[in-house]
């Protein structure tokens, strides 16, 4: 399943990121990484492992660096989780991440 650049629109890349995913990927990562994330590459049928998005991002990007990449949390319906803190949670003194983001300005208040 190859697809040219110019065939892929922005609407077409989920769809084809989870086909992907269902025909190629699922069974291979399920088992072994459930919970990290995949970066498909729709176009070059890639996928690019990582524990976390910004890992998995990084080695997507490394490979095609002008690639566009669908994340996907492997084993869950959804990438990411939305939730509120409430008061309680606010007052923790150790970050809810395990490791800072790579991105500066996005580190955990």
């Amino acid at each position: 399943m190859t697809h040219s650049r110019s065939v892929l629109t922005p609407d077409q890349i989920p769809d084809a990121a989870e086909l992907l995913y269902e025909e190629e990927s699922r069974s291979q990562y399920e088992s072994l990484h459930r919970g990290e994330f995949l970066a498909i590459d729709v176009v070059n049928v890639n996928a690019y492992l990582g524990r976390y998005p910004e890992d998995a991002l990084k080695e997507a990007s490394r490979a095609v660096p002008d690639g566009n990449f669908f994340l996907v949390r492997i084993g869950e319906p959804a990438t990411f989780n939305v939730g509120y803190f409430g008061e309680r949670e606010r007052e923790l003194d150790w970050p809810i991440r395990p490791v800072p983001h790579s991105l500066p300005g996005l580190q955990p208040t």
